[in-house]
């Protein structure tokens, strides 16, 4: 596989995004792209030729403006006055599209490049989360062995340096192995399968339920395309499956994830029910960000203060303008088309969204924004070929 090294920090950031590290270097990582692109594309003379013609192809560019406007606009009518509202972690919304529109047509160069960079991200901070446990276990905790269960999610969380959300690294493990198996990464079939095998496995101890559920069903319908091959390439994959169920069955068991889904399913009954509340009592404008924070911390018992929901987070915030969500996921899956990968995305995104709040925290936007990106402008270039 060629690296067009002239983007090395474009290629970079999503390795980096997946590593343990703090949200600053993830942001520096991310400007050190986006200058990337405007370096390289001043020294080819891609100014010259760049052109803004038309909704269709500034999609992203337009929605991430509109998110911005909605939070200045609603703001702006709870409290009488124009205020302009720059959340941080939204900004990217606008800037990341804005600035790859000048190399859009480069997209389906770095494509395969970018989604090898993410693999790699997971695949080395599952080893460094080995190294530290082994540490952890040797050194720090000697009066007792390691116990491998669920809740060795939350002691990485509390113990590994640098370790984040399980729904986060989980996401990202999902969608490595979505890129393994759907991807034309040029991996033999054995070493392919090796790593998806071995992500899938970690995930039951590093990543969420719900992610290592989306995972199998990946596999699920990846397997699938074998129904209507001969009848030996159907026993071997069936084969295949049915051991991997059993041996991440037997890792489910010993890790006692069941029996954690009632500790799960409490606290976010409560919040969407509370969420719900408030957008009933305030439909219109919502309580704003700041204010829907304090709500939400007086109206749950429990210590996990948040809606637990992106899109009742983008109502309760906004009212009735946080259907900006549901309606820009929608028209980017029409805007997917036949690219079976950025419908897997977009898939995992949009079932994520009932669970967790992924467009609230930096790990979730960067991730969305860039490889909405990164699918969506190459899409729009295998459009214009075709025709």
């Amino acid at each position: 596989m060629k690296l067009p090294l002239e983007y090395f920090f474009v290629l970079v950031f999503p390795m980096v995004l997946a590593l343990p590290l703090p949200h600053l270097i993830s942001s520096i990582a991310l400007a050190a792209a986006l200058l990337n692109v405007i370096v390289i594309a001043g020294a080819k003379g891609a100014w010259k030729t760049i052109s803004f013609d038309g909704f269709n192809q500034n999609f992203l560019v337009v929605f991430g403006a509109l998110v911005i406007i909605i939070d200045t606009f609603t703001n702006s009518l709870r409290s009488f006055s124009f205020e302009p509202v720059f959340r941080e972690v939204r900004v990217s919304f606008i800037i990341v599209p804005l600035v790859f529109w000048i190399v859009k047509d480069k997209m389906h160069i770095l494509r395969s490049q970018l989604l090898c960079s993410m693999v790699l991200g997971v695949l080395l901070y599952i080893l460094y989360a080995y190294g530290y446990l082994t540490y952890f276990y040797t050194n720090i905790i000697t009066n007792r062995k390691f116990e491998f269960n669920h809740f060795l999610i939350y002691d990485l969380r509390e113990n590994l340096p640098g370790a984040y959300h399980h729904t986060y690294i989980g996401m990202y493990m999902t969608f490595s192995i979505v890129i393994l198996l759907y991807e034309s990464l040029q991996i033999k079939k054995g070493y392919l399968y090796s790593i998806v095998f071995f992500i899938l496995l970690n995930q039951v101890g590093f990543g969420s339920k719900l992610t290592l559920l989306l995972s199998l069903a990946f596999i699920g319908f990846y397997s699938m395309r074998y129904l209507k091959k001969e009848v030996g390439i159907v026993f071997n994959m069936f084969v295949l499956i049915v051991l991997v169920l059993l041996v991440v069955g037997f890792f489910i068991n010993e890790s006692g994830m069941v029996n954690s889904l009632s500790f799960s399913s409490s606290n976010r009954i409560e919040s969407w029910q509370c969420a719900l509340q408030g957008i009933y009592s305030k439909p219109f404008l919502g309580y704003g960000h700041e204010m829907s924070v304090v709500y939400m911390e007086n109206c749950i018992t429990s210590n996990a203060v948040s809606t637990h929901n992106q899109y009742l987070e983008e109502l309760i915030n906004y009212g009735f303008f946080g259907i900006w969500l549901p309606v820009f996921l929608m028209l980017l899956f029409l805007r997917s088309k036949d690219d079976i990968l950025f419908k897997a995305f977009l898939i995992m995104i949009i079932t994520i969204g009932f669970f967790e709040n992924l467009m609230s925290l930096q790990r979730g936007v960067l991730f969305f924004v860039f490889f909405s990106v990164v699918f969506s402008f190459r899409s729009s270039n295998r459009t214009r070929i075709k025709q």
